[in-house]
């Protein structure tokens, strides 16, 4: 309402400050292409950025012909996107033609506004939500040159238009640089997990924590497996000189003196998934019973999700010949896309698995966390691109995997560097919540900004400024001249 404007604004509707029109496209598109550089330019949306209010260059040109059949366009004309990337303005820095997915907005009086002014106006939630009214009853969310024209403006005398952009100007460019800081904090939290993986499975993360200690992993692997009535053999477990041919630099040199080196499978049981006939199909699953575990079931944090968990029967359980997990084993992917997946069982007693996982589950006192966080770390991760067969559709088999070599501590080490790898990721997962709120306060930082300016609250009014009351007469003069 006009009592509510601040001094000296007007309302305006946007048919009364701009002449709309729509572009269009000389058909078809292709005949009108040109590689010269006396072709015309071509504007399309994909030509604008979402971090950008500018349009300084178009990646495609038409010939001259092609002109009179689409809409010609100049710099300093204001563009407004009606599909795909709905209702977003452009500044155009450069001239030439537009397609029907652009509306162009031309001034109808000379200096009646400030560009950059109205490029920020179309750009808040108070423009956009009109669009989105004035649009939500068609199928295809379009805009049209009426629906646009009949959008209203809140309107501040040119001074004040002036000093309103250079202020937003400032806050922007600051807004900008806080956004680029906070950006970074996602990919520093990932690098930050991942070194604290490859320092738990190499003994950085314990190593003070060692001094000191009496800690014989050797005789305590051999005790853990002679209780399992596993012949330990010194072909079987060695020192990091005797073990694998596998060539994996600055790995195998990094495990502690006082760690044991050896073949995963030596600590473990594999089992593959069932692959024969009786491997069940979507058809028998059953909304209660027992999980049958695929890839998609596991989860970034390392379990499974059980709400998307499909179900076997008993009788079918019984069929399979393999891949029968119990609670406290791991599964990991051999193929595809999720080559490497790893997750915990923990909240099933019991289940089976598809063939493109393999069951791993570790012998008493080998910590499955300590496992788990092995398979997940970046050391883990290097003998996947050492077995991977390079295919189209890489894959690993269970032998592989058996094969990868680990650097196992006593099982009291193991407990502590679990311990303290969930303490820091508990830090990081503390940091990215805090991360989320802010990224969604200074997300919202911008219309706030935006709906202050246009509310006349962000910069101070002059009484040199003059009144919009003034430009309004003038547009009412001009259409009442216009109709004679």
């Amino acid at each position: 309402m006009e009592k509510s404007l601040p001094k000296g604004w007007v309302n305006l509707k946007i048919g009364d400050l701009c002449i709309v029109e729509r572009g269009g496209s000389p058909r078809p598109i292709s005949k009108f292409l040109t590689d010269e550089m006396d072709g015309i330019n071509w504007i399309k949306i994909s030509d604008g950025s979402n971090s950008n209010k500018y349009i300084l260059a178009t990646k495609e040109r038409i010939k001259k012909e092609g002109k009179s059949k689409s809409r010609y366009v100049q710099s300093g004309d204001l563009l407004l996107s009606n599909s795909m990337s709905f209702g977003r303005p452009y500044i155009l820095k450069t001239d030439g033609c537009i397609h029907d997915g652009w509306l162009v907005l031309k001034k109808r009086i000379s200096n009646s506004y400030d560009n950059e002014f109205l490029y920020y106006l179309l750009s808040s939630d108070f423009l956009y939500s009109q669009f989105n009214d004035l649009a939500s009853g068609s199928t295809v969310r379009n805009l049209n040159k009426e629906l646009v024209s009949s959008c209203t403006l809140t309107f501040p005398p040119l001074p004040e238009q002036e000093r309103i952009v250079a202020k937003l100007d400032k806050l922007f460019a600051q807004h900008e640089k806080i956004k680029k800081a906070l950006d970074r904090i996602p990919q520093l939290l990932k690098v930050f997990r991942q070194q604290v993986l490859t320092q738990a499975v190499t003994g950085k993360l314990t190593e003070q924590w060692r001094e000191g200690k009496k800690l014989n992993a050797q005789a305590y692997i051999n005790g853990v497996l002679s209780k399992k009535k596993k012949q330990v053999q010194n072909k079987q477990i060695k020192k990091e000189k005797h073990i694998s041919k596998i060539k994996i630099e600055n790995i195998l040199h990094t495990i502690p003196d006082d760690w044991v080196t050896g073949k995963l499978g030596e600590i473990t049981s594999f089992s593959n998934g069932d692959r024969g006939k009786n491997y069940p199909n979507r058809e028998e699953y059953v909304d209660e019973g027992i999980a049958f575990i695929n890839t998609g079931h596991i989860l970034r944090n390392g379990y499974l999700d059980a709400n998307s968990m499909n179900y076997i029967t008993q009788e079918k359980f019984d069929s399979l010949s393999g891949g029968k997990i119990e609670k406290n084993d791991l599964v990991y992917c051999l193929r595809g896309a999720t080559l490497g997946k790893t997750a915990l069982v923990e909240q099933f007693e019991k289940g089976a698995i598809a063939s493109s996982l393999v069951l791993i589950r570790p012998i008493e006192n080998v910590s499955k966390w300590f496992l788990y966080y092995f398979l997940v770390s970046p050391i883990g991760r290097k003998y996947i691109k050492e077995f991977d067969n390079g295919s189209a559709q890489p894959n690993l088999s269970a032998e592989n995997v058996r094969n990868y070599i680990i650097g196992i501590p006593h099982f009291h080490e193991q407990q502590e560097i679990v311990h303290r790898v969930n303490s820091l990721f508990a830090k990081a997962d503390a940091i990215e919540t805090r991360y989320q709120e802010l990224k969604l306060k200074i997300d919202k930082l911008a219309q706030a900004i935006l709906h202050k300016a246009f509310k006349g609250e962000l910069v101070p009014q002059l009484s040199t400024d003059g009144d919009a009351k003034d430009l309004l007469a003038e547009i009412m003069a001009l259409k009442k001249e216009t109709k004679r």
